[in-house]
């Protein structure tokens, strides 16, 4: 687990412990509700189903794109490769700094 990250709190619901990796997370309920919605309004009248379905697909493809551009502002390929170079010289400045001082007695 990475250090900027927290951890995720575990709800209790009873005796089955909810941490958003199960079933039982809210975007699984809210997912259902929405198929069982078009489901029924297909069902009702084919041309207001494929309106829906419109409609549910357009927003999650605005959801989906939402997600990746929020994940890709969290974790830019720029940041992470400085902060490994500067590592880097720190490391060589100080082995150089170590071998001059082997090398010169001190």
């Amino acid at each position: 687990m990475s250090v900027l990250t927290k951890p995720r709190r575990a709800i209790s619901l009873g005796a089955i412990p909810i941490d958003g990796d199960t079933m039982f997370d809210p975007k699984w309920l809210v997912l259902g509700v929405f198929v069982a919605a078009f489901a029924l309004l297909a069902n009702y009248d084919t041309q207001l189903g494929i309106a829906a379905g419109t409609l549910l697909g357009i927003a999650a493809v605005i959801y989906f794109w939402a997600r990746l551009r929020l994940w890709m502002a969290d974790h830019e390929p720029g940041d992470t490769r400085r902060a490994m170079v500067e590592r880097f010289r720190k490391l060589t400045d100080n082995r150089r700094r170590a071998r001059d001082k082997e090398l010169s007695g001190e």
